[in-house]
Parts: structure tokens; sequence; C-alpha cells
């Protein structure tokens, strides 16, 4: 048989295909929750308003141009979107990029703003930009907890919230590595986080074994969203169907979709998120784009 030493197999191409459907799932996630926030009922439409898609963008910008995670440089990228005056930013978020501009380090800006809440912020707002840390280290996870970690501590500096962000990263990798057969995916995912590995491995097991409508989607806390997110990624036999039921629940909507659809999306390729979920999303083309040269140097 002859052959191409150069030729792109089968199996890459559906790897790719993994790879962007969490970037690109993420996205539509996010647009569908926003879209949801206030209904009765999950909206078929979905909104291009949302700040988890622009930090993405952001850490992307950073990964592509320096090929590593850089922690000052992506800071700066937070940074220089949050002076654009974005319309939609969590509290804590905002309380940390503050302390950022204001001239603190990126390592102690969110956890002077978790000091400030009586460190009784343990938010999911970091989750929504930690999928393409997954990404960065699909080939070799050495430094993927390292790197996630920090990623989460510019605005999210609880034990919580950061060990929430490694396991989200592990379970990504894993998910593009092995797509529907990534079973080991969610166990190694729950053995991955950091000092609170206790705590998050019990809200990944719980939604593992659970449906959706089973799980209260809190507000805004991050074992909450890990509960559901698992549970939708364990349960749903297509991306809509999933995300679709965690945004169903409620809570925070916005990043329940945008969680689900990274891991469904890592899981089931960007081929499965609906169009119409995309079209309206401006910054998706330049996520694609950012997605592909990523790809392309791993």
């Amino acid at each position: 048989m002859k052959k191409y030493p150069n030729a792109v197999t089968v199996t890459q191409l559906q790897e790719k295909d993994r790879f962007l459907g969490a970037l690109l799932g993420a996205a539509a996630g996010e647009a569908l929750g926003v879209a949801a926030e206030g209904e009765s009922e999950v909206p078929r439409e979905v909104v291009d308003s949302a700040d988890g898609t622009e930090l993405s963008l952001a850490l992307l910008r950073s990964l592509v141009a320096r090929r590593r995670f850089e922690l000052s440089d992506v800071a700066q990228g937070y940074l220089r979107w949050y002076q654009g005056n974005p319309r939609r930013i969590g509290a804590l978020t905002r309380a940390a990029l503050d302390n950022l501009r204001a001239g603190e380090a990126p390592e102690q800006s969110g956890a002077l703003a978790w000091e400030d809440s009586g460190r009784a912020a343990a938010g999911n707002g970091s989750l929504k930009r930690s999928a393409a840390l997954g990404l960065l280290h699909v080939r070799n996870l050495e430094g993927l907890g390292e790197d996630a970690a920090a990623n989460s501590r510019i605005t999210h500096s609880d034990p919580r919230s950061v060990g929430g962000c490694i396991a989200l990263a592990t379970a990504v990798a894993l998910l593009v590595r092995a797509g529907k057969d990534g079973e080991e995916a969610v166990s190694r995912a729950a053995s991955a986080g950091g000092e609170t590995s206790d705590e998050v491995r019990a809200a990944i097991e719980r939604g593992a074994s659970k449906r959706p409508e089973q799980i209260d989607p809190g507000k805004g806390f991050v074992l909450s969203t890990l509960e559901l997110v698992f549970s939708a990624l364990c349960s749903a036999a297509t991306f809509e169907q999933g995300v679709a039921a965690a945004v169903a629940r409620g809570g925070d909507a916005a990043a329940n979709g945008a969680v689900a659809g990274a891991l469904l999306g890592a899981k089931l390729g960007k081929g499965q998120v609906p169009e119409r979920w995309l079209k309206p999303i401006k910054a998706a083309p330049e996520l694609a784009s950012l997605g592909e040269q990523l790809y392309k140097q791993l």
C-alpha cells in the first residue's frame, strides 16, 4: 500500500473537529444561556453578548502569539477587554480587574477581590474561559494544572474555583483526545481538583450519576455548575440536547451553557454545534481561526 507521510488521517480530522468544538461549543452555549435569562423556556435563538467568549478570545490570542500560557500577557489581554467597558461582567471579575488596573500583580488581583468578598465567593466565572487551557495541553497534560490555576486566580482565587478550572481543562483535553469514548475523562477530571479535590470530585461524581433536571443549578456557585454540566455531558445524546438541558435549569444559565458547551463540543465535535446558534456570534470566525492556529502549533 502506498504511504503518504504528510497525509492527514481520519483520526486527526476527528480530533481537530473536537478541538474546535470545545471553543465554538462554549461560545454557542453561553450565547444560548444569555438568551434564556428571564425566559420561562429555552429559546431557539441565541444572543451575541457574552463575557466568557470575549475573555476566551483574549486568552486564545495570547496562547497563539506566545505559544504557551504567559500569565502577564494573558492578564493584560483581560485588562484591555475590561477597559472597553463590557456590557456583561461578574462582580468578582470586575473587582479583580479593578485591582489589576490599579497596579496589582495578576497573582494577587483575584486573591484581593476574594478577600474583600469575605472569602465567600467561589464563583464560576473563570470556568467559562478554562477550556482553552485544556486545548493547549491536549498533547501533554504536564503543566495543565498550573496554567489552569494561574488563569483562574487572575479573577477567581477561591480554591474551589481554581480546582474546578483544573478539572474542566483536564476533561476537555481528554475528551478531545478520545471523543465519545472519553469515559476516562470524567474520572480523571474528578481527581484533578487541586487542593479542593474532594469537593470537586464529589460534585463531578454527583453530576455523572444524575440527570440535569435532578440538579439544583445554584446561582453562580462553581461546584453547582460542575455538577450540572457533567450531568449534561454524561446523559445527553446530542450537543443541543445537553446544552439546552443545562441552560433550562436556570441559575447562571450563561455560565452553565458555556461550560456544558465546551465539554459536549470537546466530546462530539463542532459539527454537532447548531449553525443557527453560531451564526449570530460575531466572535465565532475569530474563535475558529485562533483554534486552527493553536491546533497547528501543538
